[in-house]
């Protein structure tokens, strides 16, 4: 994301606005894949809740993982992220003042959508939160069974 669309959606985000954002990389699979959408939304971060996927500055970057853990630190808010795909991926320690905004919804290449704010959704992001790293093991299995079919089927391969 170049550093100008970083600074528009910050500012979008902290006038109470939401924003939609493309997404780059493969550390929130099998959820979040790269060149989804997802929908962020304003949040005060002693808001956050554990298994929220939380928006954050780091650098010029913008990264969207979940939240994991959080501890006051003096007077600042700590808090701890973490991918879901990648077991080898340690948490990582942000301060409140980097976070943008909380993931409200997933949408696909496709375009089908998958509020994870409310409902089922919420229910969903939450087990992929308490389970991990399962969803690494889940998402390896699915991306062979896929490549796997394409081999044996070519370009007419029954869905999966």
């Amino acid at each position: 994301m170049s550093p100008l669309v970083l600074e528009v959606a910050a500012h979008f985000l902290q006038e109470g606005y939401g924003v939609l954002l493309k997404t780059r990389g493969h550390s929130m699979a099998p959820l979040i894949r790269s060149s989804g959408l997802i929908q962020v939304v304003p949040v005060h971060p002693e808001d956050l809740l554990w298994g929220d996927i939380v928006v954050y500055r780091q650098g010029d970057q913008v990264v969207a993982h979940r939240l994991v853990g959080r501890r006051q630190r003096g007077n600042n808010l700590c808090l701890a992220t973490r991918g879901d795909a990648f077991s080898w991926q340690s948490r990582e320690e942000i301060s409140a003042a980097q976070v943008l905004g909380r993931v409200a919804a997933v949408r696909s290449r496709r375009g089908r959508e998958i509020r994870i704010d409310t409902g089922w959704g919420r229910v969903l992001s939450l087990a992929l939160a308490a389970t991990w790293p399962l969803p690494q093991g889940i998402f390896l299995v699915f991306a062979r069974l896929k490549t796997s079919r394409a081999r044996l089927w070519g370009r007419h391969a029954p869905g999966l």
